[in-house]
C-alpha cells in the first residue's frame, strides 16, 4: 500500500533546536508546578487544617492526574503546549505530519514524568542525550521514537532583504574650481567668399563695321 503523502508540518518544518524544546518544556514544567502549588494551598487550607488528610491528599493527586490528562489533550490533538505554543514548536507523527493522538501523547507524557520525578532528572538528561545522538539529524529522544514523534519548528522563515549599498557621493572642490582660469571663447573662422570661376570658352570677336560715307547734299537745277 503506497504511503500517503506528508504534509507541510512533517516535511518542510525543520527538526526543533534542542535549547529551544529545553526552554519549551521548562514553561510547561511551571505551569504544571503552579497548577499543583494552587491545588495543594488549596487543600491545605480547606483540608488539611480541618484534619481532613485523605481529602487534601486526594485533591492533591487529582490535580496532578488532570493537569497531566489536559496536557497530554493539547499535545495529542493540537501537537502543542503552553511553552511550545510561545516558542513556536510542534509535537507530529513523523511520517504524516498530524497529531501524535491522544494514546501517543499519554505514553510520552508518562515516559518523560518518570524519567522527571523518580530519578531526579537524571533520566531526563538520558532522554536529551539519545536526541543529541539520533543519527537521522532529526533530533528524535527515545521518547520520541517510543511514540513515532518529531517536534518541528513552525516559526515562519525570517525575510531576508538585500541591502543595496548606496553610491559613494563625488566631493566637488569650489576652491579649485575658482582657481581653473576660464577657457578662452572659441573665435570663428573669417568668411572667404567664393571664387568666381573662369569662363571655359573665348568670347566671340567683335569685327569693327565699315564706315557709311555720308550722302553729299544735293544742288537743285
Amino acid at each position: 500500500m503506497a504511503t500517503p503523502a506528508a504534509p507541510a508540518a512533517a516535511t518542510t518544518y525543520p527538526a526543533a533546536e534542542l535549547d529551544r524544546r529545553f526552554y519549551a518544556f521548562t514553561i510547561d514544567r511551571l505551569v504544571a508546578w503552579g497548577g499543583y502549588a494552587v491545588a495543594a494551598l488549596a487543600a491545605w487550607w480547606f483540608l488539611l487544617d480541618r484534619g481532613r488528610t485523605g481529602a487534601a491528599i486526594g485533591v492533591i493527586v487529582g490535580t496532578v492526574l488532570l493537569v497531566s490528562l489536559v496536557f497530554s489533550l493539547l499535545l495529542g490533538l493540537r501537537g502543542t503546549s503552553p511553552g511550545r505554543a510561545l516558542l513556536g514548536l510542534r509535537v507530529v507523527h513523523e511520517t504524516t505530519g498530524a497529531p501524535i493522538g491522544v494514546p501517543a501523547a499519554l505514553l510520552r507524557s508518562l515516559v518523560l514524568g518518570v524519567a522527571a520525578l523518580p530519578t531526579f532528572g537524571f533520566g531526563l538528561g538520558m532522554l536529551a542525550w539519545t536526541a543529541v545522538m539520533d543519527r537521522s539529524g532529526r533530533r528524535r529522544g527515545a521518547h520520541d521514537r517510543l511514540t513515532h514523534a518529531v517536534v518541528v519548528d513552525v516559526r515562519p522563515a525570517p525575510v531576508v532583504v538585500e541591502e543595496v549599498a548606496a553610491a559613494p557621493r563625488q566631493v566637488v572642490n569650489l576652491t579649485a574650481m575658482r582657481l581653473v582660469p576660464t577657457p578662452p571663447a572659441a573665435v570663428a573662422p573669417p568668411v572667404v567668399p567664393p571664387r568666381a570661376s573662369r569662363p571655359t570658352t573665348p568670347p566671340p570677336s567683335v569685327l569693327p563695321q565699315p564706315a557709311v560715307a555720308a550722302a553729299a547734299p544735293s544742288s537743285a537745277p
